[in-house]
């Protein structure tokens, strides 16, 4: 994970937005507990939210965006998705995905993936054109070296994750 290697406090937007038993968090909530989260320098955000858009008046020193094939996207979605439900794994705030949410419009990762695909291209093109620092990741293998990238670029000291006594 980014935010280990690098010593920094890691955000993950899904922990914020959703609540126990899959509720949506209020848009004004959950933007004020992101920006108390983002008020200090040096964090990671995990998650890409249209919602907050609006609200965070933060200008990150670096945007780092993975910007995958579709098939790429679909295929990892589908395996993590199996694996979460074969698995029970915890999601967020103590929820689990389930065979039946992914039938349904709201639940599905696979539908989310498909239908905000173009749109979140769209953000990047966007977020270049306003002069934005962005990282463009276009595959899963450019991913590897991406903490050495950013931590010569930010000047800061790599932690060995597997070593967290240094």
């Amino acid at each position: 994970m980014l935010s280990r290697r690098l010593g920094l406090k890691h955000i993950e937007l899904d922990e914020y937005h959703w609540l126990p038993g899959w509720k949506e968090r209020g848009s004004d909530e959950f933007a004020a507990l992101v920006m108390q989260e983002t008020h200090s320098d040096n964090w990671v955000i995990d998650g890409n939210y249209d919602k907050l858009s609006k609200y965070l008046t933060c200008n990150p020193d670096l945007m780092i965006w993975l910007n995958y094939p579709l098939w790429i996207v679909i295929w990892r979605c589908i395996k993590r998705t199996i694996w979460r439900i074969s698995s029970r794994e915890h999601v967020c705030n103590g929820n689990r995905e389930s065979l039946r949410q992914q039938f349904t419009k709201d639940g599905s990762m696979l539908y989310w993936v498909i239908t905000t695909y173009r749109r979140r291209r769209h953000q990047l093109e966007e977020h270049k054109l306003a002069g934005h620092n962005i990282m463009e990741i276009k595959h899963p293998k450019d991913v590897n070296d991406l903490a050495d990238k950013v931590a010569r670029l930010f000047e800061v000291r790599l932690y060995d994750v597997d070593n967290p006594e240094q």
